[in-house]
């Protein structure tokens, strides 16, 4: 249970500590095996975290959570291999009884392939997986949310608000949901809809993880021993107050707003010439005229708030 819970808040090596010792007094524990490797995986050891589930997989072949963290392992090394994967999503799904939360895995995981081999053939899939979700468990939030998200990528953009805000009928504190929503009507061009609906919670209060924390402020004294100033940038179409409030009270960082530029150029023009996918709710991996935007912006932010000083 200790190792479980270092898992979920965060502190993976703490986590790897406790569930190696949980193993060694029963090296039967399926959960224990299973979380380790997420831990392992986590840390960016990723070659661990394979021999550990393969080990679980040898000791209990029917634990189906084994097959679809293999999976995640796999496509994480190379994106080629999704096509060779999908039989351990399916063969997961097969070993809980078609259950609800595999049902899930299999649809992120057509949505994952979909995009990066950019093809609505697998969106497709995907939002089979997700319905299927909503036939067991009609109250899950975050399958409505996946649904938006599919809708929104084909620019089906009434669908995706209605699949949205289904979500956050079931979860009113589904924040993804409530910024994508924000996102497609700035996208349609309808900001002051867009405006009115922000307004109803506050982008500063954006919560951040006390890894995401630690490991700005480690690097940020990795960098003062060397007398290198700290550049924080905050991704497109977020609130760099969200950043700076993570940060506060830390001196010498220089900080990137990306939110105007993206803002401004997103008035007149379509989402996807900036960004190819939604990754981040609200913005995504960047096109090359997306990344030509964000690098003038940190190149000018640097040059004026350090070389010019």
């Amino acid at each position: 249970n200790l190792g479980t819970f270092y898992f979920y808040s965060g502190a993976y090596d703490k986590g790897v500590d406790a569930l190696s010792k949980a193993i060694k007094i029963n090296d039967n524990n399926m959960w224990a095996r299973h979380n380790l490797a997420l831990c392992l995986l986590l840390l960016g050891k990723t070659d661990e975290a394979e021999r550990i589930i393969n080990k679980t997989i040898s000791i209990n072949p029917n634990f189906p959570n084994s097959y679809t963290t293999l999976g995640w392992i796999l496509v994480g090394r190379d994106w080629r291999v999704y096509g060779d994967v999908e039989a351990l999503f399916k063969k997961a799904l097969e070993l809980s009884q078609y259950s609800e939360y595999f049902y899930f895995e299999y649809g992120d995981y057509y949505h994952e392939r979909s995009v990066v081999y950019q093809d609505n053939n697998f969106l497709d899939q995907a939002e089979k997986m997700y319905k299927k979700v909503l036939e067991i468990n009609p109250s899950n939030d975050m399958a409505y949310y996946r649904l938006g998200k599919c809708y929104a990528e084909r620019d089906k953009y009434s669908e995706a608000e209605s699949m949205l805000k289904k979500a956050l009928d079931i979860n009113p504190g589904h924040r993804e949901a409530r910024d994508m929503i924000i996102s497609l009507r700035v996208e349609t061009n309808n900001l002051s809809s867009a405006e009115e609906y922000s307004k109803s919670y506050d982008e500063t209060k954006r919560f951040y993880s006390l890894t995401t924390r630690s490991n700005y402020l480690k690097l940020k004294k990795i960098l003062d021993s060397k007398r290198i100033k700290l550049v924080a940038m905050q991704y497109p179409l977020r609130d760099v107050r969200q950043l700076k409030a993570m940060l506060a009270g830390e001196e010498g960082i220089i900080f990137v707003d990306n939110e105007p530029i993206f803002r401004d150029v997103l008035k007149n023009s379509r989402y996807s010439l900036y960004f190819k996918d939604r990754r981040g709710v609200n913005f995504g991996h960047c096109t090359a005229k997306g990344l030509r935007l964000l690098v003038e912006n940190i190149a000018g932010v640097i040059i004026k708030e350090y070389f010019k000083k």
